[in-house]
């Protein structure tokens, strides 16, 4: 197992222990994903406030199966990455919800604000070796991203356990010099003048390893 599932086994129990995720059987990755599963699409509140209110963990399941491998694997990827963003909310004041597979293909994981606002959206892919993520894979995510209503006010990272070849390098360095304020980079990889929405947009999107 991987060391930041194991994290996040490790977190996923002590945070049922305590009481706080709320959700019988969550004492591992794959209880805390049965007992999700369970509720059906929504909310799951450890408090039963939300949404005048924070400390909740949420989760919205998409009626959708899938087998092999690489989708457990990555299913697996996803909900340690769940379980380490709720402890981030669990930290700032200022968040009030997770939300896992909500209704956007694109927004594997939201963070929400006390009164419901998305403030990040992540999308978390594992890759198989020998395989890389290269410039129109990434574009493409990004552009699915930048079309939503709620990429105006919010920001996105990609998550992924697999390596950038040399052009999907090249996007997350125009992403980071967006983020500095220096969007040519990236104008010059979507083809857009640099003063576009798309830009400003992006310029809160990051690719992390």
């Amino acid at each position: 197992m991987r060391p930041l599932a194991v994290e996040a086994v490790r977190v996923a129990g002590q945070l049922a222990a305590a009481g706080v995720l709320g959700l019988p059987g969550a004492e591992s990755i794959a209880g805390l994903c049965d007992a999700a599963a369970r509720t059906g699409p929504g909310y799951v509140s450890v408090s039963g406030i939300w949404p005048f209110g924070r400390a909740i963990v949420g989760t919205c399941c998409q009626d959708e199966r899938v087998g092999g491998v690489e989708a457990v694997r990555g299913i697996g990827y996803q909900h340690a990455h769940a379980v380490l963003t709720a402890l981030d909310v669990l930290d700032d004041e200022n968040l009030g919800a997770i939300r896992v597979e909500g209704v956007e293909d694109v927004m594997d994981i939201e963070v929400h604000a006390l009164d419901g606002t998305v403030v990040l959206a992540k999308q978390v892919k594992v890759r198989g070796e020998g395989y890389s993520w290269g410039k129109k894979a990434l574009l493409d995510v990004m552009r699915m991203w930048a079309d939503l209503d709620v990429a105006a006010g919010a920001s996105f990272e990609f998550l992924t356990d697999g390596r950038l070849g040399p052009s999907g390098m090249e996007v997350s360095a125009a992403l980071e010099a967006a983020a500095d304020g220096s969007f040519g980079q990236l104008a010059a990889l979507l083809d857009e003048a640099e003063s576009s929405p798309i830009c400003e947009i992006l310029s809160r999107a990051r690719v992390l390893q």
